[in-house]
């Protein structure tokens, strides 16, 4: 199930029951996180969130507002006991300053390794499904450099920023000049062969192994198994450029889910059982029996990968046009309403926001399903009391106050449960 929890709902300036903005995105017990204000971390302990299994985290961009929790964050994952390498995207230009942060944190012990992008979105990459592919595995998801768009995740935007506690300094890895003459052709694996972000389809010899029916299997001769290059992954990541005073990302994250299984098809060509969990993982299957050859492809018994969720995040923007095949009929929209009212207008163009009107009528041109707003200005002090204003432009909208939690209510209708764990008189920033 999928669940959307806030950390922090605040821009700017944190009030005494409003952290700075932060949001969790989780499904079946794996996170990502929307930026890291100040105060994330122990907001994430009030709604009970653990700290270990956020396998990504996402920067809009690097005013204090959105990144100031985030040393403190890194330093009580590794206290954790935190093994699995981290992922941070982040806009363009990022490295200096993260840089600094890291000098913060100290040795760790797991790596953490940051994704430039550029935001340079256009409405094709929905339907090659995202520019950055990532796959589910047991110890979260995991990068498919296979499946991923070279000109996003390549050797010039993706670095070490902190490798793993080797000694007693913590240290970082800078690209070698072979790799800064070429990015695009500079094998990633190779360059970093500490970082355990990248998925790698097991081997043929230990999928073998671990089959129950081993022993059958030596019956067949001449077993290949070939992972199929255009096996559908589990996550699909785009991030489009917004307009702030600094580079400020947007992001969407689409789910997929493999196709089915048919064991009919399955028998019906005669496949043997025990080849069955191959074709599901997404090998290519060939062999030799009693003479004859025999050659198999996972895409004769599964059917097409289906489409589960998605769920974009815009904040610090200006309403943008191109924003409405980039949001396109997301399940829901995390944006910001810095402001209320039409009256604070000439302060959203100044400031680079949006008011609450501007977020439901953007959200409404891009078709969404669900809106969430966030982000609001320290002079907007009771943001619900506007909830009836935002449907009148939005019928489908819903105001975060901090440590609120959305699950889904009724799948058609595209609404919301949301549930608060803010208690008056015991939460304070």
């Amino acid at each position: 199930m999928f669940k959307i929890e806030f950390a922090g709902t605040g821009g700017a300036l944190p009030l005494k029951n409003r952290n700075l903005s932060s949001a969790v995105l989780s499904y079946d017990g794996r996170k990502l996180l929307l930026d890291c204000g100040e105060g994330t971390q122990k907001s994430l302990l009030h709604l009970h969130t653990g700290f270990v299994n956020i396998d990504i985290i996402c920067l809009s961009h690097l005013h204090g507002d959105h990144i100031f929790g985030l040393p403190g964050l890194l330093c009580t994952m590794g206290m954790a006991k935190r093994t699995n390498d981290l992922l941070i995207l982040a806009p363009k230009g990022s490295r200096n300053l993260l840089s600094q942060f890291i000098c913060l944190v100290g040795r760790q012990s797991y790596g953490i390794y940051v994704l430039e992008m550029d935001g340079s979105f256009t409405p094709s990459d929905l339907y090659s499904r995202g520019p950055l592919a990532l796959v589910r595995t047991s110890d979260g998801y995991k990068i498919s450099l296979a499946l991923s768009d070279p000109k996003v995740i390549n050797a010039a935007g993706f670095y070490c920023l902190l490798s793993k506690k080797t000694d007693e300094l913590c240290k970082s890895v800078d690209l070698p000049p072979a790799a800064a003459q070429d990015p695009a052709n500079t094998k990633l694996e190779a360059l970093f062969p500490e970082c355990n972000l990248f998925y790698q389809q097991q081997t043929p010899a230990a999928l073998q192994k671990q089959s129950r029916l081993q022993k059958q299997l030596s019956r067949y001769e001449n077993l290949s198994l070939t992972p199929e290059p255009d096996f559908p992954v589990d996550l699909y990541i785009n991030a489009a450029a917004q307009k702030h005073s600094v580079p400020c990302l947007g992001f969407r994250f689409d789910f997929y889910q493999s196709g089915k299984f048919s064991s009919n098809k399955a028998m019906a060509l005669g496949i043997f059982q025990g080849f069955w969990s191959f074709l599901q993982q997404g090998y290519h299957l060939s062999y030799r029996y009693k003479g004859q050859d025999y050659e198999f492809s996972s895409h004769e018994v599964l059917g097409p990968s289906r489409h589960k969720f998605s769920l974009a995040y815009v904040t610090d923007t200006r309403p943008l046009a191109c924003n409405s095949e980039f949001l396109r009929a997301v399940e829901v929209l995390i944006s910001e309403s810095n402001y209320a009212l039409e009256d604070k207008l000439p302060l959203a163009v100044k400031n680079r926001h949006m008011t609450m009107k501007e977020a439901c009528l953007q959200a409404a041109n891009a078709q969404v399903k669900a809106l969430i707003l966030t982000h609001f200005s320290a002079s907007l002090i009771e943001p619900e009391t506007y909830l009836d204003y935002a449907r009148s432009f939005f019928k489908n909208s819903y105001i975060a106050r901090d440590l609120d939690t959305f699950i889904p209510a009724d799948a058609a209708q595209a609404t919301w449960q949301q549930i608060s764990a803010q208690k008056e008189a015991d939460y304070e920033c």
